[in-house]
């Protein structure tokens, strides 16, 4: 059967964006519904449609955004069966409330699962059953809620939970091998939001980055799974073989200015999987790194950049002392930019003067007096008087040392 996997959606991104008079949002959520559209044009090929998590970029999406979502997926799911998992933007703080995903699950439309929790599902398409096995982001004070990590450090409240997800991953396995998956030989798919184990954050950091809890590489090894469909991490990769991340399908920031956006489609069958990355033609993200002695040297570095569409940060740099030139000025001459994110002036490196190694604590401050002026020969006509003035402080400082 030939799947269609999707990666972070983060509907809601307005950033470095403009108003789209009545539309109800900005040109950037226009970018990600636009990528949406694209993407799911791949549908028609398909027998199955996953959102691995992040639909929305917060956890209480407008009406508009909800709205525009819910029309795109009461299309897809007349056609095609389709399953989504919360992921971090997703879920509210407290456990006991809705994720911004839930209302479809509530709704109960036909040809759509909606798992909160980890499960697995025999789902109908029209290529025959799957199993799918569902691994959403649960939030931290949840996956432990029944061990006690009283006097744990942090780094051990995080080994404890990777351990946890790795028990949970056995389960599920093992849950699909009791549903039938080598009975019936019937495929078997993880879907899962979560940051696998070496898998590379690429340039868009989330806060909650730096203490995530990783997903044991050796638990996704069981071959009970036929492909795991990932997202999470922006970056497009597979940390194995059939487990990928396709990443989100448009750029969030300029951390993500090199990144290609796309989304996977995969052929998988009992004990095989094959997948391919297609590309989306997001909004191209530029920065003008620029440098020169003054306004006019810059300014055609400018008018040269290939800008066109594109969300634009300028970060030039003129020697010290020279005037900058306006901001209106710099934005007059990128009028072809989507978006001036930024124009900002960066210091230039100062150059920093070689140590004199000879200056130790064992030499003589009039030593040291002679040793300095060797170095400086641009003092070379003022030395005499240098030394004058600098053997009187000398003087002065030891005999005012020695009262």
């Amino acid at each position: 059967m030939k799947i269609l996997h999707l990666g972070d959606v983060h509907l809601g991104v307005e950033l470095h964006g403009r108003p789209l008079p009545g539309k109800g949002y900005g040109s950037r959520v226009a970018d990600f519904l636009a990528a949406l559209d694209h993407a799911l044009t791949a549908a028609d090929e398909c027998d199955l449609v996953l959102f691995p998590g992040d639909i929305y970029h917060m956890c209480s999406p407008t009406p508009t955004l909800q709205r525009e979502f819910a029309a795109r997926l009461c299309a897809l799911t007349a056609k095609k069966p389709v399953v989504i998992i919360p992921g971090n933007h997703d879920l509210p703080n407290a456990w006991g409330k809705a994720s911004s995903v839930d209302i479809f699950h509530a709704l109960a439309l036909p040809n759509l699962w909606v798992f909160r929790t980890p499960t697995v599902e025999r789902i109908p398409t029209a290529a025959g059953d799957v199993l799918l096995a569902a691994l959403p982001f649960l939030p931290k004070s949840h996956l432990c809620a029944d061990t006690s990590t009283a006097g744990f450090t942090p780094a051990e409240v995080n080994t404890l939970m990777s351990s946890i997800l790795a028990d949970t991953v056995g389960h599920l396995a093992d849950t699909a091998a009791a549903m039938g998956r080598d009975a019936e030989r019937l495929p078997c798919v993880l879907l899962a939001h979560w940051t696998v184990e070496g898998a590379s954050y690429g340039g868009f950091r989330h806060s909650s980055f730096g203490a995530d809890i990783v997903l044991p590489q050796s638990c996704l090894c069981d071959p009970r799974f036929d492909y795991i469909a990932l997202a999470h991490l922006h970056q497009h990769q597979a940390p194995l073989p059939t487990a990928v991340y396709p990443g989100s399908i448009e750029r969030v920031d300029f951390g993500e200015e090199h990144e290609p956006k796309g989304f996977v489609v995969a052929d998988v069958e009992y004990g095989h999987a094959e997948w391919k990355f297609r590309f989306l033609p997001a909004r191209r993200f530029v920065t003008l790194d620029i440098t020169g002695e003054t306004w006019d040297d810059l300014q055609p570095q400018l008018a040269m950049a290939d800008v066109e569409d594109a969300v634009v940060r300028v970060r030039y740099t003129l020697p010290a002392g020279v005037p900058s030139p306006s901001d209106r000025d710099v934005r007059q001459c990128l009028l072809g930019a989507h978006h001036i994110a930024g124009v900002a002036r960066e210091q230039a490196p100062r150059a920093v003067p070689a140590r004199e190694t000879r200056l130790t604590a064992s030499v003589t401050p009039q030593a040291a007096l002679g040793l300095y002026l060797d170095s400086r020969p641009e003092l070379a006509g003022q030395r005499g008087e240098l030394e004058r003035l600098g053997l009187e402080l000398i003087a002065g400082v030891t005999a005012k040392g020695a009262e």
